[in-house]
């Protein structure tokens, strides 16, 4: 288990905070070069939701069926962020919001990420790792687009830095349960860090006393989460919603549209046509997630291997972006990326990706590190079965730009070492 020095060196320090810099830089480059970005996806929402919160109203929208309602819709975290931007900013143009979270943000990832490359290689590869977060696209697209991974970054790389390589106790039990929580209430789809944790506390202390640590965590961040579900509780006449009502997403995917799509298979679509008649008729929240959660179920329950199908072209192809060019363009497009972003980051991510895979059999021999990460990849397969994309890829990408810088540094080693091997060989000939 590593242990952090006492105090970092003063260039060190200096590099971190010029990779800040740089990073700031490029991402408001971006906001200049893409001034007036057309909403899409879940942007559309988080615009809603936030305008509402400006005007006093908050965790308030008109989906699905155009009537304003304080909703159960979204998490809340992103929402009341967006808000309070809107409130001192103005929410007449998104480009102030992309802004401010540039300057707010990008110091958080970038030091995080520094700082966990730092404990997991050395702090020679950790510059590299910060000088990677500022420029790697699938880093910085979040800070400059209207989605919850905004704020769920940092609070994911807060929690792997409490929980990677780290010796258990008490308190950072309860820390990690607290900043799970918190990630719950933003971007609830990251659930599956909390199965990283569980596979972390084991590593490090056992199956007993690994089980009774992350006890403790989910009790913890059940604790955050509670008054949130309380909420919900009391706005939609006794519902009993954890978070919100996304986890009745699975109705998109578990249908015989998204079943039976050549192009497309598996595919998450808002209304499939067995499902129009739910939103002909406005209901409540929670009525309505009821609804689309027994049609998902009832189409499971008649079709068991649906969720292998799904997780596969979901869970695996459509998260790790293994799939053709053409869908994966479009799929920017619907999540906000340009197609010209989308063509130039996408082979970068292949690159990193390739370089990421040797870097973890690098490191190999450190389950501190190789099984939480193995717990929570397994564990989104199946959780983005209903619904995935290169977006929900997002707390990986922290994963792939360390194990890349891992990788490509192993690599640099071979080439000098054989350069050196065949150097002196050569000048033993000579001799």
């Amino acid at each position: 288990m590593r242990t952090w020095p006492e105090g970092f060196p003063r260039r060190e320090l200096w590099l971190v905070g010029a990779a800040v810099v740089l990073g700031i830089v490029v991402r408001l480059v971006f906001v200049a070069a893409t001034s007036g970005h057309q909403l899409a996806g879940d942007e559309i929402e988080y615009n809603i939701e936030g305008a509402f919160a400006a005007a006093g109203k908050f965790l308030w929208t008109t989906t699905p069926f155009g009537i304003p309602h304080e909703t159960l819709w979204k998490a809340p975290g992103y929402p009341a962020f967006v808000g309070a931007v809107y409130e001192l900013v103005g929410s007449e143009r998104y480009d102030r919001l992309f802004v401010v979270q540039a300057i707010l943000v990008t110091p958080l990832v970038i030091g995080g990420i520094w700082l966990l490359a730092r404990r997991l290689l050395d702090p020679r590869l950790a510059i590299w790792a910060a000088f990677g977060a500022a420029v790697y696209p699938f880093i910085w697209i979040w800070q400059v687009r209207l989605f919850s991974e905004t704020l769920a970054l940092p609070i994911f790389i807060a929690l792997m830095l409490v929980v990677i390589d780290r010796v258990p106790s008490p308190r950072r039990a309860a820390g990690a349960g607290a900043l799970i929580g918190a990630l719950l209430l933003v971007r609830p789809a990251l659930g599956w860090a909390a199965i990283g944790v569980a596979a972390a506390w084991i590593v490090a202390a056992g199956p007993r006393r690994g089980l009774v640590f992350t006890a403790l965590s989910a009790a913890v961040a059940l604790l955050v989460i509670a008054p949130w579900t309380i909420r919900n509780h009391v706005v939609d006449d006794g519902a009993v919603v954890l978070i919100s009502i996304q986890d009745a997403a699975a109705y998109g995917t578990f249908n015989d549209e998204a079943a039976n799509d050549e192009k497309l298979p598996w595919a998450w679509r808002p209304a499939p046509k067995r499902d129009l008649d739910v939103f002909r008729e406005p209901k409540s929240d929670t009525q309505l997630r009821e609804e689309l959660i027994d049609r998902a179920r009832d189409y499971i329950a008649d079709h068991p291997t649906s969720v292998f199908k799904a997780a596969y072209w979901n869970g695996l192809r459509r998260t790790w972006d293994l799939r053709s060019s053409e869908e994966g363009i479009a799929e920017g497009l619907n999540q906000g990326r340009s197609k010209a972003f989308t063509r130039v980051a996408r082979p970068i991510y292949a690159v990193m990706l390739a370089l990421a895979l040797y870097g973890l059999w690098v490191i190999r021999r450190r389950p501190e590190i190789v099984w939480p990460l193995a717990a929570m990849v397994g564990s989104s397969i199946f959780l983005y079965a209903s619904v995935s994309s290169a977006r929900s890829r997002a707390g990986f990408e922290v994963f792939v730009l360390i194990l890349a810088i891992a990788g490509g540094a192993a690599i640099a080693e071979r080439v000098r070492s054989r350069r050196a091997n065949g150097a002196g060989s050569a000048g033993r000939a000579s001799a």
